[in-house]
């Protein structure tokens, strides 16, 4: 996990082991620190959008009839690093 100068664990070097690109950075690291804030938000959050056995998202849909499912969604991915985040307090 990374961590900053101070040791902390760092939310956007998280998020880049999760694989979020840099242009989705900001909306994630703010994503994150709300769920990390808020248990009860990040519990719903992980029970809502985890991923089913082929690991695509339980809830979200793409496309513009909803058909198609999301892999990884990015609900998950933050909710994954505000785990992280958690666990390495």
């Amino acid at each position: 996990m990374r961590r900053g100068d101070d040791g902390a664990a760092n939310v956007g070097g998280v998020l880049e082991e999760l694989g979020v690109t840099a242009s989705n950075r900001h909306t994630g690291d703010v994503l994150v620190e709300m769920l990390v804030a808020s248990p009860s938000m990040l519990r719903k959050v992980r029970q809502d959008h985890r991923p089913d056995a082929s690991g695509h998202c339980r809830s979200c849909r793409a496309g513009a009839d909803g058909s198609g499912r999301v892999m990884q969604c990015s609900l998950w991915l933050a909710s994954e690093a505000a785990k992280r985040l958690l666990a390495a307090e």
